[in-house]
């Protein structure tokens, strides 16, 4: 039972980070390629504007990604029971980036230094889920 706790846990924490990874990837591109987002001033005329490009690579695009993660995870997965934790984790990892995602990104960014702030925040979420999963691999290898 313990097992099966920590690997709802340990897949849970990597697809939402798998998430804000590919999201934090994708607004660090609009942030070197559009002077609007280098700014990030949000003003309503401009937002207006860039809000579907912006939603689109942040939000829209991310969420496609982490569904094929997880639909990759559950075929890897094992058993029946294995492959449901996975399904369950992986649908509340997704919840979690809907819900918190943005909230955590704008909490952690630089008002001086957008493109900094992103950087910094997108090495914190890879280092993070380079840990859960060498954790999972080395859980996955204690259990053979």
């Amino acid at each position: 039972m313990k097992e099966k706790v920590l690997k709802f846990v340990l897949n849970y924490v990597q697809i939402y980070l798998f998430g804000g990874l590919s999201s934090l990837f994708l607004l660090i591109y609009l942030v070197i390629t559009d002077s609007y987002f280098r700014n990030m001033d949000f003003k309503l005329e401009g937002f207006k504007v860039k809000i579907e490009e912006y939603l689109l690579l942040t939000f829209n695009i991310p969420i496609i990604i982490m569904l094929i993660f997880s639909i990759i995870l559950i075929i890897k997965g094992g058993s029946k029971i294995s492959k449901l934790i996975i399904f369950l984790s992986s649908l509340f990892g997704i919840i979690t980036f809907i819900a918190v995602d943005n909230t955590i990104k704008k909490a952690l960014f630089y008002p001086e230094n957008i493109l900094l702030g992103l950087i910094v925040t997108f090495i914190a979420y890879g280092v993070l889920f380079f840990i859960i999963f060498k954790q999972e691999i080395k859980m996955v290898m204690y259990q053979r």
